[in-house]
């Protein structure tokens, strides 16, 4: 996930993250996380609800409905309190996805995709997990991803690193030998 290139977002977060990151645990970004992929999904939801003109005490409320949904701090109630007398409601999302990358970043957490063309057993995610921590020196954060193009091995992904050994890296460095020297 990467920063937004919204500056009024990116300063929402970062003084959001200033205040509050001592008090925030792993469970409460990981609830950030999941509410901003709710948002992301259902985009016209903040749309709608900064569309239809409601007022500002029924907007909290449905708002702390979406907090309490999602078990977001307290912490969050209140930043979503300004953004609303700021008149800056519409950019819930974008500030949530800063905040979660923000909080990655400065924790050194990074988010990778383990692709394979079949399911691994955790003792083998936790291998490749264990390996690219020692190769990028940060926190890892693992999902994984069947991909059958792979046809067989391994392509560890994140926003800042690739890593892969397969037969399909190894077509595509042959085809690229074979058009270079042609």
């Amino acid at each position: 996930m990467l920063i937004s290139q919204n500056p009024v977002a990116k300063k929402y977060a970062s003084a959001y993250l200033n205040i509050y990151q001592d008090s925030l645990t792993k469970h409460d970004i990981d609830n950030m996380c999941k509410a901003a992929t709710f948002l992301k999904k259902n985009k016209y939801f903040m749309q709608l609800i900064c569309a239809l003109g409601i007022e500002k005490k029924e907007m909290v409320a449905v708002i702390r409905k979406l907090t309490q949904h999602f078990s977001l701090p307290e912490s969050f109630e209140a930043l979503i309190r300004v953004m609303i007398r700021h008149k800056k409601a519409n950019y819930l999302l974008k500030i949530l996805q800063d905040i979660c990358t923000l909080y990655k970043k400065r924790n050194n957490v990074l988010e990778l995709t383990i692709k394979t063309a079949q399911t691994l057993e955790s003792e083998n995610v936790t291998k490749l997990t264990t390996f690219f921590e020692k190769q990028s020196g940060m926190h890892v954060e693992a999902r994984m991803q069947e991909e059958k193009s792979l046809i067989a091995g391994v392509r560890l992904q994140s926003a800042l690193f690739l890593w892969e050994c397969s037969i399909d890296q190894k077509l595509r460095l042959l085809q690229q030998k074979l058009l270079i020297e042609g």
